[in-house]
């Protein structure tokens, strides 16, 4: 996940525009359903200095979308399941210590969108006990494993653009 001050795999909230106003920062045009929702970072956006890439975070399927549960929402019959922890990972006794944690409610990972958001709009999201909330950086759920499967399933949705395109084309 790269150095632990690091965004990737943490999961934010959207400040209200008024708090955006008085940070002196401009609130993206985003649909307000998004704004309600917390927001899993996937990444820094190289070509726009402060903009992270997100991905929402939500309770409820929705049969138009693509989504990934949130361990402990069930896996099946998802091809992954997300781990979260409670802040980074410590060492004690010379054993990695990873605090694992949960959302209050079954939640998802909607996939098949995502937005572009400075990171100034964003407020972490934290715990009961007031450790912010982030993907297992190692793994099975970690944010590297959400990271590949993304990948992949955007190679497998442009092959089937592509097939979709050629037999489109086709005379018979």
């Amino acid at each position: 996940m790269g150095p632990r001050n690091s965004v990737e795999g943490r999961i934010y909230s959207f400040r209200s525009e008024a708090e955006c106003a008085g940070l002196g920062v401009v609130f993206p045009d985003i649909p307000s359903i998004v704004l309600c929702h917390r927001v899993l970072v996937l990444d820094w956006i190289p070509q726009r200095k402060g903009y992270v890439k997100v991905m929402t975070i939500t309770s409820k399927l929705r049969p138009d979308g693509e989504y990934l549960p949130i361990s402990p929402t069930k896996k099946k019959p998802f091809p992954i399941q997300l781990r979260l922890q409670n802040g980074p990972e410590s060492i004690v006794h010379n054993m990695r210590i990873i605090n694992i944690t949960a959302l209050r409610l079954f939640s998802y990972l909607k996939i098949d969108s995502y937005y572009e958001v400075p990171l100034r709009i964003l407020r972490e999201e934290k715990d009961r006990f007031g450790c912010q909330l982030m993907l297992c950086p190692k793994h099975l759920g970690s944010i590297r494993h959400l990271r590949s499967y993304l990948k992949d399933h955007e190679k497998c949705q442009m092959q089937r653009n592509d097939e979709d395109v050629v037999s489109d084309g086709k005379e018979f």
